[in-house]
């Protein structure tokens, strides 16, 4: 279950990240990628602007991508264990993170943009230099990993587009 989970969320992270940079770039895309890229467009806004639209807010649909990068990249934090040893929980001294303190921090880091921060800086030398604690390294780690296979298959995404032959 944890590695469907883990591919699942990698894909919507690609979705989510070739949707931002195709609407941010206007670039064209192929037609059968483009209904791949619609469907995720539909759930994603039925999440995310559904919840707005009730308050009478339209969110532009550039947010609504990086509001889905946002929550994966908090979703990643707090998935991650051991994260009471991390530089954020470090100095409260937990045991154990509960489903609560979890909860409110994916909420908290998804809507406010930090889970995109926490994605970005485990590309930063500076957080590896840490003596502290040996676990910070490696939570930053994986998610640095997770970054790299999801850019990649972006790139991927767009070459594959690019190389697509024109009707």
């Amino acid at each position: 279950m944890k590695v469907t989970i883990n591919f699942l969320t990698k894909v919507l992270a690609v979705f989510s990240l070739v949707s931002f940079t195709q609407r941010l770039f206007d670039v064209g895309i192929f037609s059968m990628f483009e209904t791949y890229l619609s469907y995720y467009r539909q759930v994603a806004y039925f999440f995310f602007g559904n919840i707005w639209h009730l308050f009478g807010i339209t969110v532009p649909p550039k947010l609504i991508d990086l509001w889905v990068l946002s929550f994966l990249g908090a979703g990643a934090y707090v998935k991650t264990e051991n994260i009471q040893h991390s530089r954020f929980l470090i100095n409260f001294k937990l045991e154990k993170v509960s489903l609560a303190l979890k909860l409110f921090l994916f909420s908290l880091f998804g809507f406010s943009g930090i889970g995109i921060g926490i994605a970005m800086a485990s590309i930063s030398p500076t957080t590896y230099v840490y003596a502290d604690t040996e676990e910070q390294p490696a939570i930053m780690q994986g998610v640095a990993k997770n970054l790299l296979i999801i850019v990649s298959a972006t790139i991927v995404f767009f070459v594959l587009n690019a190389f697509t032959p024109t009707v």
